[in-house]
């Protein structure tokens, strides 16, 4: 029987500089990258699959986790350091919303919902990268934030729709408006 599978964790994440977007209630998160990596090839977690869209707003793919039953756990975020190799002069912050189905939902401040209404609806986004990794979190970074352009016609709409295969979930990448 053919069955539609969904990832049991989603993670949102959204790459930006302007610290005045880390919402007040987000707890800030130590990330050390090379002890992760160990930490994943050790409970034999690959990199999983990868999929990318450009020019896009993540406002349909919220509307499609709530409606799914999903429901935002945990906010938080951490900070990547400048990568001056990659032409990046500025420190990067990255929001985390984690998406369940089971637990507590988290509790957020008028203002955290105002910040959060910007990146999700108002926003566009320049790329997005979908991972979906083999321990059922999937996993989708908003990069290349462009601010308040999220309503324009060539603006498309990132959202996920399961392919029913025999082997699992696969996620469309893009579907543009």
């Amino acid at each position: 029987m053919v069955q539609e599978v969904y990832p049991n964790v989603v993670l949102l994440e959204f790459q930006f500089t302007n610290s005045k977007l880390v919402p007040p209630s987000a707890q800030r998160v130590e990330r050390n990258e090379p002890k992760l990596v160990e930490k994943r090839q050790k409970n034999g977690i690959a990199s999983g699959e990868h999929g990318k869209g450009e020019l896009v707003t993540v406002k349909e793919f919220v509307k499609q986790l709530f409606g799914l039953g999903y429901k935002p756990a945990d906010l938080h975020f951490y900070v990547k350091d400048s990568d001056k190799a990659r032409g990046s002069s500025k420190s990067s912050f990255v929001l985390v919303i984690n998406f369940t189905k089971n637990g507590a939902v988290v509790g957020l401040q008028r203002e955290d919902v105002k910040i959060l209404t910007q990146l999700i609806d108002k926003d566009a986004w320049g790329y997005i990268h979908q991972f979906f990794n083999p321990n059922g979190i999937m996993s989708i970074h908003c990069l290349r934030r462009i601010p308040d352009e999220g309503n324009q016609p060539e603006v498309g709409e990132y959202i996920f729709e399961p392919d029913e295969t025999e082997a699992g979930c696969v996620y469309e990448k893009v579907a543009q408006a």
